[in-house]
């Protein structure tokens, strides 16, 4: 195994959120903590920002990236429209491992079908460093696409290696597994992947 020497830096650090958020602030990948799986993080002000993300993760362009938030009213100033549905379920698991496809406004829109998806993580350090640059974090799970997301520090380095310019070490991921990811922008909610939450639990809040 090829031995890579990349910051990593424990999030108890006193300097971990400044060292973050300068190199997000640059266009560098952040390896960061949540409450599911490790995250590959990137600011989306910076040009190619998702470009440099599918290129760690030998990711396809057609496949979407998601947005972690620091709460409800950030994914609302950053341009998602909420209806009712999507609020109840946001009340109900944000901070947690619920991804919401979003219908966002025509001009802040990245994608042809103009959704993205949006998650606010129960990670105390990972919201204050959103909240410290302001701004949603474009984030995937840090891992080759293909392979299981890492649940430690360790793992994510094995796979991404010299890919990501800072890791962020907060042990074993509490959670172990994805977010589901749910579209309820329509007349009935859709659930596009079914992980940490099941169907049955997120169909009784949106529907409720």
């Amino acid at each position: 195994m090829t031995h890579i020497q990349q910051p990593i830096l424990k999030v108890t650090a006193e300097n971990a959120i400044g060292e973050a958020a300068d190199v997000l602030r640059r266009g560098g990948l952040v390896v960061l903590p949540t409450d599911t799986v490790y995250g590959l993080a990137a600011d989306p002000r910076v040009p190619g920002a998702r470009e440099r993300i599918r290129k760690a993760k030998h990711r396809d362009a057609e496949k979407p990236l998601a947005y972690l938030a620091a709460s409800l009213d950030a994914v609302s100033a950053f341009g998602a429209s909420i209806n009712e549905r999507e609020r109840r379920l946001a009340d109900a698991f944000w901070p947690g491992a619920l991804t919401l496809v979003l219908r966002m406004q025509a001009d802040r829109a990245e994608s042809s079908s103009e959704e993205e998806g949006f998650r606010v993580p129960d990670t105390v350090f990972t919201r204050t460093l959103l909240e410290t640059l302001d701004s949603p974090l474009l984030v995937t799970s840090a891992n080759t696409s293909g392979t299981p997301p890492a649940l430690t520090i360790e793992a994510a380095l094995e796979q991404l290696g010299n890919h990501a310019d800072l890791y962020l070490d907060d042990g074993t991921s509490p959670g172990g597994e994805a977010s589901s990811v749910v579209r309820a922008s329509g007349s009935s909610m859709e659930c596009l992947r079914e992980a940490a939450l099941s169907l049955e639990t997120l169909s009784a809040v949106a529907e409720s």
